[in-house]
């Protein structure tokens, strides 16, 4: 990572609003020996998908605020962990989520008749099967990670 502009993130002021001079998060290597990012968030393949300058730009205004308001401050390992992620379910459930709900809708419909589904409680099975296959897929890729 190049270096972040004070405006860009806001943690270089003091509690009277005087800069502290430039912060410096110059390497992916630094976060990680620091203990706040993990070396698998960053070395996985997936998580390039993420924007990880992004990421740590929202926790890291997060963390402004927060330091403004006199709040705790934030495990940014734990956040950026959390935020990754989130990001490659919402990703492995665009990319699989109707395909998984067809199959098993049609699943159902062999086992149940033609017009499974169009109940409130067929449409709860559905979307409850749906989400159970997608998370034990989205749990096979985490494992191979």
């Amino acid at each position: 990572m190049s270096e972040v502009s004070d405006e860009d993130h806001g943690c270089c002021e003091d509690e009277a609003g005087k800069r502290e001079g430039r912060c410096r998060f110059v390497s992916s290597g630094e976060l990680v020996a620091s203990g706040n990012i993990t070396e698998r968030a960053l070395n996985d393949p997936e998580a390039r998908l993420v924007d990880r300058a992004a990421v740590l730009n929202s926790i890291l205004q997060r963390q402004a605020l927060r330091r403004e308001a006199r709040l705790p401050p934030l495990n940014i390992r734990t956040e950026y962990d959390r935020a990754v992620e989130q990001a490659l379910w919402r990703a492995h459930f665009e990319e699989h989520g109707e395909t998984v709900r067809a199959q098993v809708l049609a699943e159902l419909r062999v086992k149940h008749g033609p017009q499974f589904g169009q109940s409130v409680g067929g449409l709860w099975a559905v979307r409850l099967l749906t989400d159970r296959r997608l998370r034990e897929m989205f749990e096979l890729t985490a494992d191979r990670r």
